[in-house]
């Protein structure tokens, strides 16, 4: 008996250790904006200024958006997040992500996003990836979309809307619900096979299109 109650008091210990701990690191975290004299939007452990994704209230879009409001209506400049115990920067002022984007850029070639390059290659783009492969992506990808070139691109762009615009009305006139989604990914396949590779073809007439086929699932495209 002594024994099982000697156990059970280290364990209890333990619990109440590992709690403090974890409560004084939240507690740490939640204060890097405050010691940096950021204003910023009092977080609730564990989920910090997101909400508890069990309960499915909202997408995790829609939260940074209301929270985004939030610091616009406060007449913020820029404001702090956290992100259950990560810092997350906001900037509100169009002139602050004026700077962010070109005169500060070197201080902010990272994204945060979650991408597997090798599995999803299509998800590796330029607003995901970062460090030097971004440098070297955004140096190709920067001489492609000057001015010029994208007002040549125009004319192909309105070619293209025509396409979807005949492919609404066919599926208005059959009455049949449309897959917004895969209507929109045609169109974006249409408009990349086009101003990328100069080839008109209309995916929407299309079916077996290569173009599609592999834009929908990457892991089809030989290696």
């Amino acid at each position: 008996m002594f024994t099982c109650k000697s156990v059970l008091t280290e364990l209890v210990g333990v619990v109440i250790a590992l709690a403090v701990v974890l409560i004084t690191y939240y507690k740490w975290n939640y204060s890097y904006w405050r010691r940096r004299n950021l204003l910023y939007i009092e977080p609730t452990i564990p989920f910090g200024n997101l909400l508890n994704p069990l309960k499915k209230i909202e997408t995790v879009g829609v939260t940074v958006r209301r929270l985004y409001e939030t610091m616009k209506k406060k007449k913020w400049q820029h404001g702090g997040l956290y992100f259950v115990a990560n810092p997350v920067y906001v900037p509100v002022d169009l002139e602050y992500i004026k700077n962010m984007l070109i005169k500060d850029f070197q201080y902010f070639i990272d994204r945060g996003f979650y991408y597997i390059e090798g599995k999803d290659p299509i998800g590796a783009h330029l607003f995901a990836i970062e460090g030097a492969k971004w440098r070297n992506l955004r140096m190709k990808l920067t001489p492609t979309f000057t001015s010029g070139k994208l007002k040549s691109m125009f004319q192909t762009l309105v070619d293209c809307e025509t396409n979807l615009q005949e492919k609404m009305e066919a599926e208005y006139k059959n009455k049949s619900p449309v897959d917004i989604k895969e209507v929109l990914g045609c169109y974006t396949t249409d408009i990349i096979g086009s101003c990328a590779f100069s080839l008109e073809r209309n995916i929407f007439k299309d079916d077996d299109s290569p173009f599609r086929k592999y834009g929908k699932n990457p892991n089809l495209i030989p290696r």
